[in-house]
């Protein structure tokens, strides 16, 4: 009988142990989860009020993404060998540049998102600088001579051969782009069923309900067109005809069916519109011309695209693409794989000693020893897939060598391409360190297929120490 009750009693308490050892696993993690996610709130809110008290409108919403590999809770007898990733985000705006537009080239206030993984800071872009061309289908302009001009491909019925000046009278002979605009379909139904739309949106055009503006109204005649949720409507772009305001104007001027911020357009001879209020005399002293150029900022021409969408995804064709099914985009952001990497210190993964310690000399003290040590380095590799190379991470010949790690944007870049050469190989020219390590243990920027390895080396020298005294044992050690 004594033998079973030990025997039950032993059952009955490692089942409490081991109940106890997840109550305590999963309030551990609960409890990093929570503080991560406060962190990220924190840090976003503090970014967002540094950045303004700089003058800077990049953090006005500040977005924060926050990775740490923290040691797992483990019940076992070696202690914690492993780690759980804790990934959160975090937003908030703490600024009083809230309605402070960027001004053409004004790089520094476009605006940026912030990525943490294991004490790694990456800023990324969400929008950059474009300036389109757009040349006449009559030869009459030469895209090819405007420096860093990107020439937008627009067919012949997106442009306006009788434009009008703002007294109503034709230009002389000169075609002008159109732009276009997604127009919401706002309306209401009266008490006699019949549907009345606010605003510019109209179901009877037709040309408005080319989605990919392509040539073929996508949305069928009748009841779909009153209550679709929106439409294409287009402008016909000419420098006094566009009102940019003072928040610039959205419009999808290079054919990529997404809209951009329009900063600026010019025209041919030099006439300008650019953000305010269009004034009596402005009018009197400006020239209405057909735009040639137009200063944008483009939510696509960022580190990260962040309007990418399904359409993006399978390759869905646009103007831009003259109509053909593009290459299908990768999904810019966090990867799913991990790789995990343990090295060793002399191929000791850890260590344990138990035993007697010693016995006093002259004494009859007796102790135990129990000693758990880890002396070990972990490399976690993460994929962070990026849109484009906007030459913030790895030069483009440019301020910074061609190829080379732009540390002055985000100085955790060590080296650029070659990402995953198991060999140490260093060029010095492109400020590469040789500190050993292969190439594929080194946080890197894969130009060519804009894929950022992000190589976090964390070292775990834990361990812990018991020493027991076991004089008054019943059974000294022998």
């Amino acid at each position: 009988m004594r033998a079973q009750t030990a025997s039950e009693l032993a059952i009955f308490g490692a089942v409490v142990i081991f109940v106890l050892g997840l109550v305590v696993r999963y309030a551990t993690n609960f409890s990093l989860n929570q503080n991560q996610s406060l962190a990220a709130m924190r840090w976003a809110f503090k970014q967002s009020f540094l950045g303004s008290e700089s003058g800077s409108t990049s953090r006005n919403f500040a977005s924060i993404l926050l990775i740490e590999d923290r040691k797992d809770v483990d019940v076992g007898k070696f202690g914690a060998l492993n780690r759980s990733p804790y990934v959160v985000s975090g937003s908030g705006a703490f600024t009083k540049n809230l309605f402070m537009i960027p001004e053409w080239g004004e790089w520094w206030n476009l605006p940026v998102m912030d990525v943490f993984v294991n004490g790694k800071h990456f800023t990324f872009t969400t929008s950059g600088f474009k300036t389109y061309c757009f040349q006449p289908p009559d030869g009459s302009y030469d895209c090819a001579d405007v420096d860093g001009a990107e020439q937008v491909r627009y067919r012949a019925q997106d442009w306006q051969n009788a434009c009008i000046n703002e007294a109503g009278n034709p230009f002389d002979g000169e075609a002008c782009p159109k732009f276009f605009d997604r127009i919401p379909n706002l309306y209401y139904i009266d008490g006699s069923g019949n549907t009345h739309h606010v605003g510019r949106y109209n179901p009877g055009e037709a040309d408005r309900f080319d989605l990919d503006r392509c040539g073929v109204a996508d949305v069928p005649a009748g009841d779909h067109r009153e209550t679709f949720s929106w439409q294409w409507g287009s402008t016909m772009a000419a420098t006094r005809t566009l009102n940019l305001g003072e928040q610039g104007a959205s419009y999808d001027v290079d054919g990529d069916l997404k809209e951009e911020q329009v900063l600026k357009v010019l025209g041919r001879s030099g006439e300008e519109q650019k953000l305010g209020a269009i004034t009596s005399a402005d009018a009197c002293n400006s020239v209405n011309a057909p735009v040639y150029l137009a200063h944008v900022i483009d939510s696509q021409a960022g580190d990260m695209d962040l309007a990418y969408g399904t359409y993006d995804e399978r390759g869905g064709k646009t103007p831009a693409s003259g109509c053909i099914d593009q290459t299908p985009m990768k999904r810019p952001g966090l990867k799913n794989d991990m790789i995990f990497y343990a090295d060793t210190k002399e191929g000791t993964y850890f260590s344990i000693e138990e035993g007697k310690l010693y016995e006093g000399v002259g004494s009859d003290r007796q102790f135990i020893r129990n000693v758990q040590a880890h002396d070990r380095v972990d490399i976690i590799e993460r994929k962070f897939q990026l849109s484009n190379d906007t030459g913030r991470l790895c030069g483009n010949g440019g301020d910074v060598v061609d190829g080379a790690p732009n540390r002055g944007q985000n100085p955790d870049i060590e080296i650029c391409n070659d990402c995953n050469n198991p060999n140490n190989v260093v060029d010095p020219n492109k400020g590469e360190v040789n500190n050993s390590l292969p190439r594929m243990f080194r946080t890197c920027f894969d130009e060519t297929t804009k894929m950022l390895y992000i190589r976090s080396r964390i070292g775990d020298i834990s361990g812990r120490k018991w020493i027991t005294d076991v004089s008054g044992d019943v059974n000294p050690i022998k």
